[in-house]
């Protein structure tokens, strides 16, 4: 009988589970998360752009302002390719190709992009007249059709993404 002998070769399959534990324990949060500051060259402070932002993602109807959600719609109209790309990332952790942190970072950057998209594209509900007089005479009318959500910038700029790793 002849030797036998036993090689072990270690690519890697204990880092990636432990990455592949931090994935499945670990999140996204995209909107304004608590702590940031506000962007842009507005003088509005962070906590007052999360309030006006929270006044249209719900609307306040004590005050005449209709619901204008951009960060629930925007999850909503896009939850299948968010989870498409959960997928993806998770198998390219599984292959070795990314880290947890480097795969929600991607998550919560193309997530942060759509949502910015999406208040820039919505136009409904309309304005209100004095709204729209207001927003003409400041120049910011949004180049013909008035963007409810788009003043400044200032909201849009801020809207922002935060990897929780073993949240």
């Amino acid at each position: 009988m002849s030797p036998v002998s036993v090689e072990i070769r270690d690519k890697g399959l204990e880092r990636i589970a432990k990455e592949a534990q931090t994935f499945r324990r670990s999140y996204v949060k995209v909107g304004f998360p608590e702590g940031e500051k506000a962007s842009g060259k507005d003088t509005k402070s962070f906590d007052e752009v999360v309030q006006i932002a929270a006044v249209h993602e719900f609307g306040a109807p004590k005050a005449n302002i209709p619901e204008r959600s951009f960060l629930r719609a925007a999850y909503d109209r896009d939850q299948a390719k968010i989870r498409e790309l959960f997928d993806s990332e998770y198998l390219a952790i599984l292959d070795g190709r990314t880290t947890a942190r480097r795969a929600l970072t991607k998550i919560g950057a193309w997530f942060q992009a759509r949502v910015r998209a999406y208040i820039v594209a919505l136009k409904s509900p309309p304005l209100a007249p004095a709204t729209e007089a207001r927003k003409a005479r400041l120049g910011r009318g949004g180049g013909g059709v008035p963007t409810p959500l788009l003043d400044t910038g200032q909201m849009v700029d801020s809207v922002q993404f935060a990897v929780v790793i073993n949240g």
